[in-house]
């Protein structure tokens, strides 16, 4: 069985969630994909549980990223990540030549 790496499906409704859901699920018929469930997550404000058997968070982490719901925390995130990555990148370039930095 074929398995896709990463995907995003965007969506402000709950019914294209769950078409998206199901469209995904035709695909193991005709291309042997799956959708794995368990490992899925569906980004929401809205307070339910579960959409198509895919729980619902408030935040998900996707390529690396921490993408949350609430825009206060996501710019604080977003701050802080970029600060560690600066951070990081000053500290891999300490020795390197002047005229390279």
């Amino acid at each position: 069985m074929a398995f896709a790496d990463d995907m995003l499906v965007m969506s402000n409704q709950k019914g294209e969630i769950e078409k998206a859901i199901n469209e995904m699920a035709s695909l193991q018929v005709k291309f042997n994909l799956r959708l794995n469930k368990k490992k899925s997550e569906i980004l929401t404000a809205e307070k339910v549980e579960h959409i198509g058997d895919i729980r619902c968070v408030r935040m998900v982490k996707y390529l690396g990223v921490k993408v949350n719901i609430d825009a206060k925390l996501q710019k604080k995130t977003a701050r802080e990540q970029i600060y560690r990555n600066l951070n990081s990148l000053k500290w891999k370039l300490k020795d390197a030549e002047p005229d390279v930095v």
